[in-house]
């Protein structure tokens, strides 16, 4: 507030921030999956003779970090408007614990053996860039679908950053005086036919 920053950079920022870090650690997972799955699974499915060979094919990296940054652009944006509210560390952590639960059941659908990415799929958020790591892991690339995906997801962090920048539009959540969750929040605020006590004066 003492530069003047407009409340889109405030947003902005601090998702790049988060954003950042959970790219990073996406792509050091795939790193450490790609070179160590092949040594976890050969005890588990070497035949008889004792052979085993696993490989992930190439192209499967590149799609992999690119499922797993779109996770972390995702995860970000859903997690900084529902953390925005909390007054504590402890209050941040419960209140992002739906967004683990949100993606519990997707990720579940991904790792059905028998299923691939299909149209339909590629529409449902986070249940889309997991079938399409399981399919790029079995040397499976439907490119169009991929690209589906992968916007879907975009699209879903355009929008929770729009209900961010919706949000900042009030003083008392930017000033952190207003007491209540992101339920609590939209339900008096950003209903159509409810109206906020108090607005913010502009963008700046």
């Amino acid at each position: 507030m003492t530069v003047a920053a407009s409340r889109s950079s405030i947003i902005v920022a601090k998702y790049l921030y988060v954003a950042t870090l959970g790219i990073i650690a996406g792509a050091l997972n795939v790193a450490a999956m790609t070179m160590s799955m092949g040594a976890v699974f050969a005890p588990l499915l070497a035949d008889a003779s004792g052979s085993f060979q696993f490989r992930i094919p190439l192209l499967a990296v590149p799609v992999m970090i690119l499922g797993a940054a779109a996770l972390a652009l995702f995860f970000a944006a859903a997690m900084m408007i529902l953390a925005s509210f909390a007054r504590t560390f402890k209050d941040g952590q419960s209140m992002v614990t739906p967004v683990y639960w949100l993606a519990i059941l997707p990720i579940a659908l991904g790792n059905a053996p028998d299923r691939h990415l299909t149209p339909g799929i590629a529409l449902v958020p986070i249940a889309n860039v997991a079938q399409m790591i399981q399919d790029a892991i079995r040397g499976s690339f439907a490119w169009p679908l991929i690209a589906e995906a992968l916007l879907v997801l975009l699209a879903m962090v355009v929008l929770c950053l729009w209900l961010a920048r919706r949000i900042l539009r009030f003083e008392d959540h930017l000033l952190g005086s207003y007491d209540g969750s992101l339920w609590k929040f939209m339900k008096e605020r950003l209903l159509p036919g409810r109206h906020a006590p108090a607005r913010a004066g502009g963008g700046a």
